[in-house]
């Protein structure tokens, strides 16, 4: 019978569906006695890998990739292969997957070889580059610590171009104050008269002499006349 490549998928899709739908049931004891039978060869086919089930269903309905399928495929198998090396219960499938391993390496290697081949199916499922994810993710740190620092620089900037206006404003500010000085208004004393200064004669009269040799030597020819008597200055004319 020749079917048309998207009956066939449609085919595939409504059985998963169904088998999803009767998994379900039989785990909450829903399907009856075919459900019973059902559950119990998966629990001796997987052991504790019997809960994986509607997981797998999930998957193999939601991607549709032959490649998916095969890494899903080793997946379960290596987990299985886990449980029964580590000392749970993985089913018929846990004792093929590690059997061989068990008897011809020992326990431990094969627990790294199982493991090996877990990782792998993860990456073989998903199709990830896992060195370029790698390098992607620490390009993306790197990109973040380089951003932050930048950020953290500028901050700095800001806060020291801050201070420095402040600084800038404050001595303009203290450039316009007004300089007082010290000092102190003259006493009203000095405007009183010192009694206790006198003004001769004598002086007089020796004083107009001098002032008048000393304009003769200079060419001037004078005749001293009066004389104002102040209470601090005397004027000669």
């Amino acid at each position: 019978m020749d079917l048309h490549p998207q009956v066939k998928k449609s085919i595939i899709l409504i059985g998963l569906t169904a088998l999803l739908i009767i998994t379900l049931l039989s785990f909450f004891n829903k399907a009856g006695q075919v459900g019973s039978y059902y559950k119990l060869g998966l629990a001796k086919l997987m052991g504790y890998g019997l809960w994986l089930v509607p997981i797998v269903l999930v998957l193999l309905i939601w991607r549709r990739k032959l490649i998916f399928r095969i890494g899903l495929a080793l997946f379960i198998l290596s987990l299985l292969g886990l449980f029964q090396t580590s000392g749970l219960k993985g089913g018929y499938l846990g004792l093929a997957a590690s059997y061989l391993l068990l008897k011809y390496t020992g326990l431990p290697v094969s627990f790294i070889i199982l493991f090996s081949l877990l990782i792998v199916a993860v990456l073989i499922s998903l199709n990830i580059p896992v060195f370029e994810l790698i390098k992607t993710k620490r390009q993306a740190i790197k990109e973040k610590i380089i951003a932050a620092r930048t950020e953290k620089t500028k901050e700095k900037e800001k806060e020291k171009e801050k201070i420095e206006s402040t600084k800038s404003t404050e001595s303009a500010e203290a450039g316009l104050k007004p300089v007082l000085a010290t000092w102190s208004t003259p006493s009203m004393k000095l405007l009183e008269q010192d009694a206790g200064v006198s003004v001769s004669a004598g002086n007089i009269e020796n004083n107009q002499k001098i002032i008048q040799k000393t304009l003769e030597n200079f060419g001037i020819m004078v005749e001293m006349a009066d004389v104002n008597i102040g209470p601090t200055v005397t004027q000669y004319t």
